[in-house]
């Protein structure tokens, strides 16, 4: 007690040593947020593909900058009825890259499954694409791709799209696409 007042504390050096090291760190940190800051993009977008749209969608929503989050824009494979066209987009599935590819040595096809599916594709004047889970399939842009009219079933699947009158196929519809569309 009597060395401490003093001021002949033994370990003075040593406290001083590591009070310096803690600021440098605490400098270097500081720093570093602020170099974090100045490179933080100013917009931030997000795409959601598929079904997770319809599951995670009101979990994302608190982000979007409408409600106080970070997100500008969000983009959703497939129609919704939370396309707003200011905030909330639909990003036509023929643009997406996440469809599943069928190996072709897979059991479900085969070189020649797949040769004779292409060869059909581009001798038909038309191509029917039937209803699956979604009314927007890959089918449509397949028969697109090999110069075939899609026949395409305008009806609203069960789920999460939109039950708007323009609904399901939207952007296709908005953008005039040369496609035969038969409701019930």
């Amino acid at each position: 007690m009597w060395l401490h007042t003093m001021g002949m504390n033994p370990w003075e050096d040593e406290q001083a040593d590591d009070l310096s090291a803690l600021l440098k760190r605490r400098e270097a940190i500081r720093q570093y947020q602020e170099l974090i800051d100045k490179n933080r993009p100013k917009r931030y977008k997000v795409q959601i593909w598929g079904k997770a749209a319809i599951v995670i969608m009101d979990i994302v929503s608190t982000y979007l900058r409408r409600h106080g989050g970070f997100v500008d824009l969000l983009f959703l494979v497939y129609d919704s009825p939370w396309v707003n066209d200011k905030d909330v987009f639909q990003w036509p599935l023929g643009v997406a890259t996440q469809f599943p590819v069928v190996m072709v040595n897979s059991q479900m096809e085969t070189a020649e499954s797949l040769r004779r599916y292409q060869t059909a594709l581009a001798q038909s004047e038309f191509t029917l694409c039937p209803v699956g889970i979604n009314t927007e399939c890959y089918h449509i842009y397949e028969a697109c791709a090999y110069g075939s009219v899609p026949v395409v079933e305008d009806i609203v699947t069960p789920g999460g799209c939109s039950a708007a009158r323009s609904s399901p196929l939207r952007l296709l519809k908005a953008a005039g696409a040369p496609f035969i569309f038969l409701k019930d």
